[in-house]
């Protein structure tokens, strides 16, 4: 296949250029000028992207449309569930797995909600594909831990009141799997599938993300990172604005979102989009969620335009939902339209950052898959 007349965002460059666009077996073999194949795309008058990813959602497990009790969301019978994985939940029928590709977006970061302190598995997905073999593309690709007093919530009936004691069994379950590390291979207990995942953050094999609102539980997500030297990826993050220096010492990349709310709480009262200016001037690797099921998943590209009206530069707020987040979660082969990567691409009918643009087909590996906006 070839797409001729492309004009097409260069991320890495910071351009919009212009050319044909080969690809061959799902991937970008070829860009240049007139390249020829049987099968041609004419992609003359539209604007060419990267397909987004969306860094944090629960596309498949809180299903649109089904209501609250049937979400497969949150999980209350335990409050430590490292063992937990969303390809076992995850709906390919859910509505909004389409809706996110009609606007764009073609991978996700599937993770259970937010009632455990260890929660599970991120699952990485494309947002195309009928069964969970043909959606799923990496589990585990993190391991999400909350610290917000969202648990205490959920959990009030085990006495959990407090974040002390939040922190506590996290370090106490940190402390085993490490100590279960230190053991000869014999004399390791194959029953422990609750350190599986743990054990794997530890050989730094995957990231440990923290969901974290308040400036101190970003503090206190850093300290343990350097106690038990994981990964870390920082979610939610909405006073990383207050803390940029430390964020940046460590080069702790992050997750903002959602950064539009209604109802802010203690913990979220910070909320700004002037978090994404600030964190670029620091030199720090973000991306933006829009966090569905709490919002619509049509609304990503919209919050890369506020974050651009609150100072963030027309390229880095598109990177922001585009290339970033596959850089964060280590997909080399994804995030920008460039020789060798696979061919996930949108095409708009304007400038996608233009509010009234439309996106007019979106491709998965190479195959348009959807026309128009669900």
């Amino acid at each position: 296949m070839v797409i001729k007349n492309a004009k097409y965002l260069d991320f890495s460059e910071e351009k919009i250029k212009e050319g044909d666009i080969e690809i061959t077996d799902g991937r970008i073999s070829q860009i240049g000028k007139g390249l020829r194949d049987e099968n041609v795309v004419d992609a003359n008058g539209l604007y060419l992207m990267y397909g987004m990813i969306e860094p944090h959602t629960f596309l498949g497990i809180a299903e649109d449309g089904v209501g609250f009790r049937e979400f497969d969301l949150d999980e209350t019978s335990s409050i430590i569930t490292p063992y937990m994985l969303p390809s076992y939940a995850i709906h390919p029928q859910d509505p909004a797995i389409k809706e996110s590709l009609s606007w764009g977006i073609t991978t996700a970061c599937v993770m259970p909600g937010f009632a455990n302190i260890i929660a599970g598995a991120g699952s990485i997905i494309k947002t195309y594909g009928d069964s969970i073999g043909e959606l799923l593309i990496k589990e585990p690709a993190c391991l999400k831990v909350n610290l917000t007093r969202e648990i205490m919530s959920y959990h009030s009936e085990d006495k959990i009141n407090t974040k002390m004691y939040a922190y506590a069994l996290l370090r106490r379950k940190l402390e085993e799997a490490r100590n279960y590390m230190k053991r000869p291979e014999k004399k390791r207990d194959s029953s422990k599938q609750d350190l599986k995942l743990l054990l794997k953050v530890l050989k730094k094999e995957i990231p440990l993300l923290i969901h974290v609102h308040r400036r101190e539980d970003i503090e206190r997500a850093i300290m343990l990172k350097e106690e038990f030297r994981f990964l870390l990826i920082l979610s939610g993050c909405e006073e990383a604005h207050l803390i940029p220096e430390l964020i940046k010492k460590y080069e702790i990349p992050c997750i903002l979102g959602p950064l539009m709310r209604a109802g802010k709480d203690p913990e979220t009262k910070n909320t700004t989009f002037r978090t994404c200016k600030i964190l670029k001037d620091y030199g720090i690797k973000f991306a933006l969620s829009h966090a569905q099921s709490e919002n619509p998943v049509k609304i990503l590209r919209f919050l890369a335009m506020l974050a651009h009206k609150a100072g963030l530069s027309k390229w880095e707020a598109l990177k922001s939902i585009a290339s970033t987040g596959y850089e964060i979660f280590g997909l080399s082969d994804m995030g920008n339209i460039e020789e060798g990567k696979i061919a996930n691409i949108v095409a708009f009918d304007g400038d996608p950052m233009d509010f009234r643009a439309k996106a007019v087909w979106t491709m998965i590996e190479g195959e348009i898959v959807i026309r128009g906006e669900i």
